[in-house]
């Protein structure tokens, strides 16, 4: 993934998000993913709060190598003026960062956290899951074998008022739109969801399109709505089936009946793409989607929402091993 933004402007957004929830980890060690991009921002993140000491864990992928990522890292570390000693980066899943990490986050290089890792982390020690409870997936972690060792599991209030990162939901949405060339402005669109995505994209999106509506369930939607819209957004993050394709609720015939011209936007949640695609339908975004995962991540829209999710999620960490009661953070996580 590259970035527009320079290295002192992404230290700039760090420092803003830090002094607003006013995270602070000295005396501690922090297990997070080292990756590219905007998200490379999480272990910046850890070693500006203060952290006694910051693991990474990466691999190559689509988005950067090994020395892709580790170019970049070092390169913020410089910016930031911070000491290098404190930070390690690695492709290998080292045991001994687990046991010896306060904090492990539930970010992509992390997961899955196993019962075998989890055995041997600190007890007392917590897992933030770096979103909220409701988006729980138990294939990122072991939660029975966190109970048993006493390893703490907690979840972000991403609509806490000091930073609500949840509301970008709702404009990630839009920007899908705009780039499959639907104005927004007196279109009409439907919305199948059954969370919150849905709700954020329709609070949007009735300010402008001349209609929108949402329905749970994509058999729910009656034939004249579907013979008059433009576009569907598929944003149900709770869903693990098909939506749109065969053996679905909406095979690609049916569909192509209701109405050949429309635009498909696989926000969150199962299309067969393909199968779309080779029909004539307009599909945005066209890789392969699948459920509860987005199909492009905050950090589309730019580093804001990440950075400032990750120094949320850090936060919330904070506060249950700290065991703090501070107010000012009432309801900002919720213990698994």
């Amino acid at each position: 993934m590259s970035t527009t933004y320079s290295n002192a402007s992404l230290i700039r957004l760090i420092h803003q998000s830090l002094d607003r929830l006013e995270l602070n980890l000295e005396g501690y060690s922090v297990l997070t993913e080292g990756a590219a991009g905007y998200f490379a921002s999480t272990p910046i993140i850890a070693l500006l709060a203060g952290a006694d000491r910051v693991f990474s864990l990466t691999k190559d992928s689509p988005y950067g190598s090994y020395l892709e990522v580790e170019e970049q890292l070092l390169a913020l570390i410089r910016e930031a003026g911070l000491p290098q000693y404190k930070f390690s980066l690695s492709t290998t899943r080292d045991l001994n960062w687990f046991r010896n990490a306060d904090i492990v986050t539930n970010l992509n290089f992390v997961r899955p956290i196993s019962a075998e890792i989890i055995q041997v982390m600190k007890i007392g020690s917590v897992i933030p899951l770096m979103f909220e409870a409701w988006e729980f997936r138990h294939s990122d972690l072991d939660l029975e074998a966190c109970h048993r060792r006493g390893v703490k599991v907690v979840a972000t209030n991403e609509h806490f008022p000091l930073s609500n990162v949840f509301g970008y939901t709702g404009w990630l949405g839009l920007k899908l739109l705009l780039e499959a060339e639907i104005e927004i402005f007196r279109s009409r669109i439907i919305i199948i969801s059954e969370d919150l995505f849905g709700l954020e994209v329709n609070k949007l999106l009735t300010n402008y399109a001349d209609s929108v509506h949402v329905f749970d369930k994509i058999s729910e939607v009656p034939k004249q709505i579907w013979k008059d819209a433009d576009a569907i957004i598929i944003a149900d993050f709770k869903n693990d089936d098909l939506v749109i394709g065969p053996n679905s609720p909406m095979p690609i015939e049916k569909l192509m009946e209701l109405n050949p011209h429309i635009t498909i936007i696989p926000y969150i949640g199962w299309v067969d793409t393909v199968s779309l695609k080779n029909a004539g339908f307009r599909v945005h975004p066209q890789d392969n989607s699948c459920p509860r995962r987005m199909s492009r991540t905050l950090a589309y829209l730019g580093p804001r929402p990440i950075i400032d999710l990750h120094v949320m999620g850090l936060k919330c960490a904070e506060l249950v091993i700290k065991n703090s009661t501070d107010p000012t953070y009432q309801g900002l996580y919720q213990l698994l």
